[in-house]
C-alpha cells in the first residue's frame, strides 16, 4: 500500500499462521532509506525511525499498486489473467488531467501570514501548533520558519498549476508538452565551454577549463547527470534536464562521442578504438579539497564502454 499522505513510504503486509499479521515497511528520503519489519507485538528496524513529515509530501499521481500486484500474483500463480484495454496515451493524460485539477483545488493551504503577525503581535509561539515549531523556538527563528513553509507551498501548488496547463495542452493538441530547461548555465555563471542541444530542450555543457568545469558543476542541480571519460584527461559533461529523466544507453553514447570530441586526447583516437566514460548524478560529485582544480570524488558511478566514431 501507497498511504496519501506519507510520501515515499511504501508498505508490505503478510499474514503467517504462527505470527499472525506482519508488516515491512520501506522508506526512502533525501539521501537515504530505513526498512522497518514489524510483528503484532514488537518491530526492528535499521534506523531509528522519525515522524513522517507529511508537510513535504509533493502531489503526484499514484499507480494502482493493488490492481498491479493482483496481475503479477495471479501470473505467478499460473493463471489466466483477463485481457484488460489498454487506455490510449491521449486517455491516461486526460485522467492524470483530472485527478490533478481535483488536488489542485483540494490543495491544503496554511495562512503562514497571518501567524506570522500574531507572533509578532505576541512574541510568542505558545499558541501556534505548527510542524516544524518546538515550544522553545524563539519568536524570531519562527517567523522565519514560517515564511520558509510559505514560500514552499507556494512554489509546490504554482509547479502543480503549471503541470496541469501543460495537460491541457497536450490534451487540446493531442500531442504531448515536454519539459525544457529555460535556462543557460553559461550565461548564469560566466563560464565557457562547448554545448550539445538536444530536440527536447535538454543542454549538455563541456567546460572549457578546470576552473568552468567547477563553476558549472556548483551551479548543476542534484539530478543533473555529470559524465567524464575514465582513465583519460578530459572535460567534465554536465547535462541539464529535469528531475526524474531517465536518460537512454542511445543518449549516453552519443553524449560519450561529444565530450570525447571536445577533449584533447580524442585526436590519438581511429574509428573502432574503445573508451569507457564514467557517470552519475551530480549529487554525487565532490570536489577534493586542497587537490588541483578540478580533481573531483566521485560516488556510484556508471561505467559505460563506447565505440569511437569519427
Amino acid at each position: 500500500r501507497i498511504i496519501n499522505g506519507e510520501g515515499r513510504v511504501l508498505h508490505f503486509y503478510f499474514t503467517s499462521k504462527e505470527h499472525g499479521d506482519l508488516e515491512i515497511e520501506a522508506r526512502l528520503f533525501p539521501h537515504g532509506s530505513n526498512l522497518i519489519a514489524k510483528t503484532q507485538d514488537k518491530s526492528i528496524s535499521w534506523f531509528k525511525p522519525k515522524p513522517l513529515q507529511s508537510d513535504d509530501t509533493e502531489i503526484s499521481p499514484v499507480a494502482n499498486i493493488d490492481e498491479i500486484m493482483l496481475t503479477k500474483w495471479s501470473e505467478y500463480q499460473g493463471l489466466s489473467v483477463p485481457k484488460v484495454k489498454k487506455q490510449s496515451d491521449k486517455g491516461k493524460t486526460a485522467a492524470l488531467l483530472e485527478r490533478l485539477e481535483k488536488d489542485f483545488e483540494a490543495y491544503p493551504m496554511v495562512n503562514y501570514l497571518e501567524l506570522v503577525e500574531k507572533i509578532k503581535e505576541t512574541q510568542s509561539t505558545e499558541s501556534i501548533d505548527i510542524k516544524g515549531l518546538e515550544g522553545t523556538t524563539p519568536w524570531y527563528d519562527a517567523i522565519k520558519i514560517l515564511l520558509e513553509k510559505n514560500k514552499k507551498q507556494i512554489h509546490k501548488k504554482e509547479a502543480l498549476k503549471k503541470r496541469i496547463e501543460e495537460l491541457q495542452l497536450t490534451v487540446a493538441k493531442g500531442v504531448e508538452v515536454k519539459k525544457t530547461p529555460v535556462e543557460d548555465l553559461f550565461k548564469k555563471v560566466d563560464a565557457k565551454g562547448r554545448v550539445k542541444v538536444f530536440e527536447d530542450g535538454r543542454r549538455a555543457y563541456v567546460g572549457k577549463s578546470a576552473k568552468d568545469n567547477m563553476v558549472l558543476l556548483r551551479e548543476a542541480k542534484p539530478w543533473y547527470l555529470w559524465m567524464h571519460v575514465r582513465d583519460h584527461p578530459s572535460g567534465h559533461l554536465i547535462l541539464q534536464q529535469n528531475k526524474g529523466k531517465v536518460v537512454s544507453e542511445n543518449e549516453l553514447v552519443e553524449l560519450g562521442l561529444f565530450l570525447v570530441k571536445e577533449s584533447g586526447f580524442s585526436k590519438s583516437l581511429r574509428d573502432g578504438d574503445m573508451f569507457d566514460v564514467q557517470y552519475t548524478e551530480c549529487r554525487h560529485i565532490k570536489p577534493i579539497k586542497g587537490d588541483k582544480l578540478g580533481r573531483v570524488h566521485v560516488q556510484k558511478e556508471k561505467v559505460l564502454r563506447i565505440r569511437f566514431k569519427d
